[in-house]
């Protein structure tokens, strides 16, 4: 039977978790503070903690180090009433693997722990694969590769597992903020908008009040990426050109990138068969990425050349069999180093500057290609700067119907 393991300071909250997750069949343990629940946890050995993040004592991030530390298979959903990405950011650094506000809802509770068991799945089949390999590999050379190439994909999984659960306890994060905050700022633009148009052209009142309208209009704008994080915007699915989209993409920084001195090199594939997309949120990756260069060529000395190279073109895919576009995004920048292109896709990381970025560009991109059947990936390359690689099945093959499926 799985063992659960509650650690809340509430006697009530313990009291009804126990009682719900009972009648789903959990064994189910339970302790009042931290000291408690690492003791249960050195005896027990359960498979799911959920955590509360605020407790006298030792607060539940101080917990969480210790029992993955102690228990590193064990998955933690981390719960709390005090809502904020500090917490969130905190506690998934320190390898929880949901993050649940409170009042706590029963389904999304126990959606959550079905994950977790999955995954934990997932790596115990990981593990004994490993060990067959290992002892398989033995008898030949062949066999050995076999386990090298198998040990290499098992490592893209279990990153990929690792990014699903982070992503998943943030987009949530990210929704409740989006919806606190989207109401109240459109009311506050849409009073100065009706309060603008009363005035009269040499009001002193008129600049502050079109600053208010930009700003808003501004705050509306990241919460609409907090949404798209999130997947609280809905996706508009239908056959169009990647060229189109790119092109539509660069006429919005136009501007921008004469002034910045960025020359623009378009190899856009003739003909390039259609794709199953939405354009605008395939329009915020091309916009994401078209940024992003801008800011890394904008570190280079005055004089040194500053382009952005764009391709698209038509290729196999990996297995060589189905068509797909390809789009390869690249510039004259400095690049990004070795030790962090690892890390480049993961929300909230970001090598900008305080105010300049917040590190959920390239992770939303990320969710928005892969939402597309598509794959992103930084390429390794020679030349100078850095290159971005992207793939969309071509439409009418298998794989473009599996666009837009969850």
């Amino acid at each position: 039977m799985i063992k659960v393991l509650l650690i809340d300071d509430e006697e009530m909250i313990r009291k009804r978790l126990k009682d719900l997750l009972e009648m789903e069949g959990y064994q189910v343990l339970t302790a009042e503070n931290g000291i408690i629940g690492l003791d249960t946890v050195e005896k027990e050995n359960p498979e799911i903690v959920i955590l509360d993040i605020k407790m006298p004592g030792m607060d539940g991030i101080e917990v969480l180090g210790r029992i993955k530390g102690q228990l590193a298979q064990a998955e933690v959903i981390m719960i709390t009433g005090h809502g904020g990405t500090e917490h969130a950011i905190a506690a998934l650094k320190k390898g929880a693997f949901d993050y649940i506000t409170k009042p706590i809802s029963y389904d999304e509770l126990i959606i959550s722990i079905n994950r977790a068991l999955e995954k934990q799945q997932h790596v115990q089949k990981e593990i004994k694969l490993i060990a067959d390999l290992k002892e398989s590999s033995e008898a030949n050379s062949q066999k050995a590769n076999a386990l090298e190439k198998a040990l290499l994909e098992l490592k893209k999984t279990q990153a990929m597992l690792i990014q699903a659960g982070k992503m998943n306890a943030l987009g949530q994060l990210a929704a409740g903020v989006a919806h606190e905050l989207n109401q109240p700022l459109t009311t506050i633009k849409g009073n100065a908008q009706i309060i603008l148009e009363d005035l009269k052209a040499a009001d002193s009142s008129k600049e502050g009040l079109e600053t208010i309208v930009s700003q808003t209009q501004r705050m509306i704008k990241i919460i609409q990426n907090l949404k798209t994080f999130s997947r609280m915007t809905a996706f508009d699915f239908k056959d169009m050109s990647i060229n189109e989209c790119i092109d539509a993409s660069l006429l919005l920084f136009q501007s921008q990138l004469k002034n910045h001195n960025i020359q623009v090199d378009l190899d856009m594939f003739h003909n390039l068969p259609f794709i199953c997309g939405d354009f605008n949120q395939l329009q915020q990756v091309f916009t994401n990425l078209i940024v992003n260069a801008r800011d890394a060529m904008e570190e280079l000395p005055k004089g040194d050349p500053r382009i952005l190279r764009i391709k698209t073109s038509v290729i196999k895919d990996d297995e060589g069999k189905d068509d797909v576009v390809e789009v390869v995004f690249q510039d004259s920048g400095p690049g990004i180093p070795q030790e962090i292109r690892s890390e480049i896709f993961n929300p909230f990381f970001t090598t900008k500057g305080v105010g300049k970025g917040t590190g959920l560009g390239l992770s939303i991109s990320h969710g928005i290609i892969q939402d597309h059947a598509g794959t992103i990936e930084l390429m390794n390359h020679q030349d100078k700067g850095a290159a971005f690689r992207m793939t969309f099945p071509v439409l009418g093959t298998q794989k473009s119907r599996l666009a837009g499926q969850p």
